[in-house]
This record gives C-alpha cells, sequence and structure tokens, in this order.
C-alpha cells in the first residue's frame, strides 16, 4: 500500500479528478431544490467550490452534534471571522435521525466518497482547508495483521502531504487504533520536513496530533485499564521505552483509550470527577457566561513576564485562571513543542507561548480592551538565560584535519593560532593544543580586535602568558583594518633563524576555531608580499561568511625573500564542547553554523548579553 502512495503522481491524480467531475453526470444535482429534502440535499450537493479555510472530516464522529457543537463555539480571533465550515467525507453518509440534530448548523456539508481516493478527496477542497481530522475506519479484525489496522489513515497523511507541498499545510489530526504507529507519522512529517523540495513549515509540524480511538465496548477498557502505559505496548506485550520518548507522545500531542480507563477507576473515588471535566470542556448550560477551558496566545505586552505575573493579570483583565503553557520549540534548547501544566511561577513567558485558560473564552485581538484595563510595567531585564543542554558541531573533515595537522608538524618551524579577540578564551582549543605541546615556537593571534573592547588587551595577553607560558608570544590584529600583520610575518623570520641555513625559508602552521579568520590572514600575508607575482597570484586561500569553508590543509607560499610558507588548516572544533555558555558564544561570532543552534536562540543570546552590559545602542 506504502509503495503505490510514493509512487502516485499528485498532479495527474488531481487532473484525472477535475476530468471525472467535468464528465460527471450532474443530473442530481440538476434536480430542483423544491423537489429535495433537506436531508437529500445535504447527501448529494457536496461543498460549493467558493467554501475556504474550512475543516474536513474523514470520516464521522461517533456523536457528530457534539463535534460541531464545540467547533461552533470556540472563540474566533475577531467578530468579523465566521466560524469554519465543516466538510464530510465517508462512504456512508449519516441517517436522517441524525442529520435533524445538525440542522441548526450552518455550512455543514457531505461528500460521499473514500478518503484514500484522490478524487474524492479533491471534491472536499482540501487544499484551502486549515485542518483535516482523519478518523479510524478500520478494525484489527480486518486485516490478518493487526498492525496493518492504521494502514488507510496513515496513507491519507502521506496523500495530504504531496497535495499540500506547493500550497499551505493544513493541520492534521490523526485518529489511530494502535498508539504504536505514531512512530510511522512521525517519521513521515519528519522525513516531509527535510525531502521536500518546497519544506514543510515549522509549524506544521508544531501542530500535527495524533489520538486513539475511543473505545464502545466495556471488556475493551477493563482490558487496557492496568496501566498508561499499557497502550505504549510494542506488540509482544514489552513496554517501548524509546517510544515514551516520541516527539508527539513527549510533548503532550497524544491522547490514549489508557487515559480514559484510568479516568473511569477514579470515579469509584471521585464520582464528580465526570461532571467537572464536562463542564470544563462545554461549560455549564447555566452559566451565562460559558466559562470553559480554552487557549488564547500571548500577546507582546506580557512577553518577558514570568508566569506568576501573568496569572495575576489574567485575573484582573478578564476573572480567568491560566492553568498552563504550550511552548513551541525552540531549536536545541526545546527540540519539541512541549505542555506545561502549572508551571514554576518565575518562567519567563516567550514569544508563540499559549496558555491554557479557564473562563469566558476571549481573544486579546477582538478584545483589546483587556490589556487597556491594566497597566503593565516594564520587565526588569533577565538576570539569567536558559542555556540548552549542550552544543556540539564537530563534522568528519574536523577529525581527518586534525590527524593530518599532526602528521606535517615535524615539517613546521612555528605554529600560528589564531583566536577571536571577542572571546579569547572560549575560541581557544585545548586539544590542539594537547596535540602540539610546547615543541615550537607559538603565536597566538587575537584577530578581529577592532570588534573587542581594546582595554582588556593587557588582561588578556597577561592571563595567556600565565596559561602557555611567558614565552608565547601574542598579537593584536585585524585583518580587515590591516592592524599588525608585518609584525606577524616579522615574527615567523625572526623565531625560524635556525632553520635558514639549512633549508629554503620558513614554514607556518595556521591553526584556530573556525571562522575566526585564518583564511583571510594568509590571504593578506599574499597582498603584502614583496614580489609582485605572489601578490597577484592566483592561489589564494578559500575564505568565506559562514564556518566550515576550508575543509582540508594546504600549503600556500605567502613571501618571497626570505621564503615564507604557510599551512592553511580547516578550523578544528572540540569534539565535545565543555560548556553550553561556550557554545553559545561559539555560534554568536560564527564560529559554529547558526542552524546548529537556531538563529532565534542566537539572536535572544545576543539581546540578552547588550542586556547584561547595559548597551541600549541597538
Amino acid at each position: 500500500m506504502y509503495t503505490v502512495a510514493e509512487d502516485y503522481d499528485v498532479e495527474a491524480a488531481l487532473g484525472l479528478a477535475d476530468r471525472e467531475s467535468n464528465g460527471h453526470n450532474t443530473s442530481s444535482n440538476e434536480r430542483l431544490l423544491g423537489e429535495m429534502t433537506e436531508y437529500e440535499s445535504f447527501a448529494s450537493l457536496g461543498v460549493p467550490e467558493d467554501v475556504t479555510d474550512h475543516i474536513v472530516v474523514c470520516g464521522f464522529p461517533s456523536d457528530t452534534y457534539h463535534f460541531i457543537k464545540t467547533i461552533r463555539e470556540a472563540p474566533m480571533p475577531d467578530d468579523y471571522t465566521p466560524s469554519p465550515a465543516v466538510v464530510f467525507l465517508a462512504s456512508d453518509c449519516i441517517d436522517e435521525r441524525e442529520f435533524e440534530r445538525l440542522r441548526g448548523f450552518c455550512d455543514v456539508y457531505f461528500v460521499q466518497g473514500s478518503p484514500v481516493n484522490f478524487a474524492d478527496l479533491k471534491k472536499t477542497n482540501i487544499r484551502s482547508a486549515i485542518s483535516v481530522l482523519i478518523l479510524t475506519q478500520a478494525s484489527e479484525a480486518q486485516y490478518s495483521d493487526p498492525n496493518m489496522v492504521d494502514a488507510d489513515a496513515i496513507t491519507i497523511v502521506r496523500y495530504i502531504v504531496e497535495i499540500s507541498q506547493r500550497t499551505r499545510m493544513p493541520n492534521l489530526v490523526v485518529e489511530l487504533e494502535k498508539s504504536s504507529n505514531v512512530k510511522l507519522l512521525s517519521s513521515l512529517a519528519n522525513d516531509s520536513r527535510t525531502s521536500s523540495a518546497f519544506g514543510l513549515p515549522a509549524l506544521v509540524v508544531r501542530n500535527v496530533s495524533y489520538r486513539s480511538p475511543r473505545r464502545d465496548s466495556a471488556v475493551g477498557a477493563v482490558s487496557r485499564r492496568d496501566s498508561l502505559w499499557g497502550s505504549l505496548d510494542d506488540g509482544d506485550g514489552n513496554t517501548d521505552a524509546s517510544f515514551v520518548l516520541e516527539e508527539f507522545i513527549a510533548s503532550g500531542r497524544v491522547f490514549m483509550n489508557s487515559m480514559l480507563d484510568s479516568l473511569m477507576s477514579e470515579c469509584y473515588r471521585k464520582p464528580w470527577i465526570t461532571q467537572f471535566l464536562h463542564i470544563l470542556i462545554n461549560g455549564s448550560s447555566n452559566d451565562l457566561e460559558e466559562r470553559r477551558l480554552f487557549q488564547v496566545e500571548a500577546p507582546n505586552e506580557l512577553v518577558a513576564l514570568t508566569y506568576g505575573e501573568c496569572f495575576r493579570k489574567f485575573l484582573d483583565m478578564a476573572s480567568c485562571t491560566v492553568i498552563g503553557l504550550w511552548r513551541p520549540e525552540r531549536g536545541v534548547v526545546l527540540p519539541h513543542p512541549c505542555v506545561f501544566i502549572n508551571p514554576p511561577m518565575d518562567l519567563q513567558i516567550e514569544p508563540g507561548d499559549l496558555f491554557f485558560v479557564v473562563g469566558k473564552p476571549f481573544t486579546f485581538t477582538s478584545s483589546p480592551d483587556i490589556l487597556n484595563c491594566v497597566f503593565i510595567k516594564m520587565s526588569a531585564f533577565r538576570s539569567k538565560f536558559l542555556y540548552p543542554a549542550k552544543v556540539n558541531w564537530f563534522p568528519g573533515h574536523m577529525a581527518l584535519a586534525r590527524r593530518q595537522m599532526v602528521a606535517q608538524m615535524d615539517a613546521v618551524d612555528v605554529l600560528i593560532e589564531v583566536r577571536d579577540a571577542r572571546i579569547p578564551w572560549s575560541s581557544a582549543n585545548p586539544v590542539l593544543e594537547e596535540a602540539f605541546g610546547k615543541s615550537k615556537p607559538r603565536l597566538v593571534v587575537f584577530n578581529k580586535s577592532d570588534l573587542a573592547n581594546s582595554n582588556m588587551q593587557q588582561r588578556v595577553e597577561k592571563q595567556c602568558k600565565s596559561q602557555l607560558g611567558e614565552a608565547t608570544d601574542c598579537l593584536f590584529t585585524s585583518v580587515t583594518k590591516g592592524k599588525r600583520l608585518h609584525a606577524i610575518l616579522q615574527w615567523c623570520n625572526k623565531h625560524s633563524q635556525a632553520q635558514f641555513k639549512s633549508t629554503a625559508g620558513s614554514m607556518a602552521m595556521v591553526v584556530g576555531i573556525p571562522n575566526v579568520g585564518k583564511s583571510s590572514l594568509i590571504n593578506e600575508f599574499r597582498r603584502l608580499s614583496n614580489s609582485q607575482k605572489l601578490a597577484k597570484g592566483r592561489k589564494r586561500a578559500t575564505v568565506g561568511p559562514t564556518p566550515g569553508v576550508t575543509v582540508r590543509n594546504d600549503i600556500i607560499k605567502v613571501n618571497d625573500k626570505p621564503a615564507v610558507y604557510v599551512v592553511d588548516t580547516p578550523g578544528v572544533m572540540l569534539p565535545n564542547i565543555p560548556s553550553s555558555e561556550t557554545g553559545m558564544r561559539l555560534a554568536l561570532t560564527g564560529a559554529i553554523k547558526d542552524e546548529v543552534v537556531g538563529t532565534e536562540l542566537i539572536a535572544d543570546y545576543m539581546l540578552f548579553l547588550l542586556n547584561q552590559m547595559k548597551s541600549t545602542r541597538y
């Protein structure tokens, strides 16, 4: 079944659907509406072509009335935005008795067909849908292999992902018979995010959620009541521990039957709990304000405040109680979205956070006066930064380069270590120091000194000598400004005099972490050469604005009289960066690729440092 889905030509299938619909016998649609009952119109007319931003439901839920009622009662962003239309796609329509309960709802449509058929999916205007709900359509009894029970649902997801590659990806809600099949949907979302030519927005992956099906049988409920983790069995009766850490389970986006089973057990001790949940979700018919549980996005006025401050402000603003937060992914700090229930009072609110609120539903867009009635003071700058658990970047060419540098050390006369003057200690690489030791004369060049605090140079030089030895020389330079470049060449000639009697010149090796200016320094040496041939020669070190441009060792002649050769080496990072703070400094200065940490996190860290230094120039 999956092979068919992969080889299916989406555009050709949709084009075929157009041809089929153009040649379709529309005699039923041409009947006069006066000759058809409301139920017949609902069952046969389908969905109008101008319906957009709607919800597509593959199958019918067990209680269609309450399903639509919940959608209609959800708060909208503003008073001018209508509640979305609902389109059901199923092989059989609901009966007239069930339809009578739905007559009070407008913009509800039915399309007869199969969700695994592209032509039928096209009839629902799925390309313009904002959400797609896929309900389970099968049972284990229909398959010889019980693991295939969710095959149709997974196939539908594949179809929708392919259809949406050139359009907006709808929010997917998939009902599964076996919760272990979450792994298949999780890998499908990740594969689509990385392999698609157009890519899936992060918001899409963040919004995908899955839940296992309802159980009508009391026997089925009792059989799974033992434990929440009973639904995580791998099929052999063993609990798959890695499955518990799946993205969609860890982020609270999987609903399993065992949760209801546990609730049934709790009813024995707490008979009021079901009534409480019913009021929490649907509200009370006696409550004129229709208070219940809802979500609202954190406005800019509440960003950077603590959860405790926001809790009090919600009480003052709208007489609502905040019970938790939903937070989107934050790069390496928070790889997956997660839910905070009763979070710490000092937790800071970040952009994109969603509050779980109990009260009368509202949105800040539709009710701007709520914020106007509260004095929102300026929040103090953060005193602490939430560092990621680990920041590492050590591609394969770095390990090879380090071995080549050690092998070439016998032919090298002097060693030039280039560091970033803005982070003189974080840009040092102890692994290189251990590999080279003190066998060669060593010069530590602090490049980009024009961007660093010049008042700290003497202190940095003193501490460098105390760590590496008094014989170690230090120079502060700026390749872009041309500062003290001749001094480096003079140092190389001075410390290579012993070799001039038996060799044709001196050999220097330039080492350091990525993106500190090693290759740019070598190119400046050639430009300053006393030989016009070298100054205008084509052989130059490869440079670029991002780390990892130089990936192999290369010997370049930079001067003629006396002859000076330089070994240009790739930037080598530590295999394991000792602290997250050091890793963030390296990422901020460009030594680590932005995508390793995340651009938003790097920008946030930069603002944190500027605020710590009380620099308001930005």
